[in-house]
């Protein structure tokens, strides 16, 4: 079917489909990526040192108090970071 300027009008509703599907693509790839970035970023700082909710570093807390950034309570384990040098 076309009009009188020679648009077709049964092929248009397909070219915004699948230009909406590449854009629905790319933004969801993009948000992917952040979300597997941000997930390795947390893990890698992530040691026995850290609060296994939020990855707040326990370097200077008492090893009794709760998480000061989000309030769980945790036993960091002593790393050779904060242990004493021997003499």
């Amino acid at each position: 079917m076309q009009s009188p300027a020679g648009v077709r009008y049964d092929v248009l509703p397909f070219n915004i489909i699948a230009d909406l599907l590449a854009v629905a693509f790319i933004i969801g790839a993009f948000a992917s990526f952040i979300y597997l970035a941000r997930w390795y970023a947390i893990r890698v700082k992530l040691d026995s040192t850290s609060c296994p909710n939020c990855a707040y570093p326990s370097t200077g807390i008492p090893p009794d108090a709760p998480c000061p950034e989000c309030g769980s309570s945790f036993t960091p384990a002593v790393s050779a970071s904060t242990t004493p040098y021997r003499t």
